[in-house]
């Protein structure tokens, strides 16, 4: 038990690892999508967001957060101009957390979070991802077990471009691949999703009995699903 609770371990770092420069990728995009369509300030703009968002709360959240930061950028703003704490989205997304990121992309309206989900997935699966990926990445940051985890925020399998994959949403692997697809859309290096898939691989190979656990598809062969 102690050598599973040890892979489990590196699962979940090679995991975290992954996701961060995911995370990297969808602050940017929605801070684009934001600043050069709508302007530095848009995520204050209300007119953006859906009738049913609570726009201002969102925004009490976000200032509130933002006063917490004592990043020298921040400091820096502070010092020189009047209307701190609100900040250009560009630095907004810097600060504000991974769920509140998350919170800002399911307020806006459908045509912004298109433009924000271009070339990824379609933005409704986004909007689920975004969902998912915040509870991934507090899992892995309170060293929740992962391996053998039901996940209770369940992932939506874009079906016409996985048809080629029966990936069972409920499970650690299905994690990994969420984290390949984005990688692979966005142009990034795929190395640290191996490093997910290997630790993954780790495990069934220790303990193949355990291989249902972790929703492992049959015929994978420990690579990449897709191609770059």
């Amino acid at each position: 038990m102690l050598l599973l609770y040890r892979l489990d371990e590196v699962l979940r770092h090679a995991v975290f690892a992954a996701l961060a420069p995911v995370e990297v990728l969808l602050r940017t995009r929605v801070a684009n999508a934001l600043a050069l369509g709508k302007g530095p300030f848009a995520q204050h703009d209300g007119t953006l967001f859906r009738s049913d968002f609570n726009h201002t709360a969102w925004v009490l959240g976000l200032e509130k957060e933002t006063r917490r930061v004592r990043e020298t950028f921040v400091e820096s703003y502070r010092a020189r101009y009047k209307d701190f704490p609100r900040l250009p989205i560009w630095a907004a997304v810097e600060v504000m957390s991974f769920g509140t990121l998350s919170f800002l992309y399911k307020g806006l309206l459908e045509q912004i979070q298109a433009t924000v989900a271009k070339g990824l997935v379609h933005h409704r699966v986004l909007l689920n991802w975004f969902h998912f990926l915040t509870y991934l990445r507090n899992a892995c940051a309170h060293h929740a077990r992962l391996w053998n985890r039901e996940l209770p925020i369940r992932p939506d399998v874009p079906r016409k471009e996985w048809h080629a994959h029966s990936l069972d949403n409920k499970h650690a692997f299905i994690a990994v691949a969420v984290l390949e697809w984005l990688t692979l859309k966005g142009g990034m290096d795929l190395e640290k999703v191996l490093g997910g898939y290997r630790a993954l691989e780790a495990i069934r190979n220790t303990f193949p009995s355990l291989e249902y656990a972790m929703g492992i598809p049959s015929g994978w062969d420990g690579g990449l699903l897709w191609e770059p």
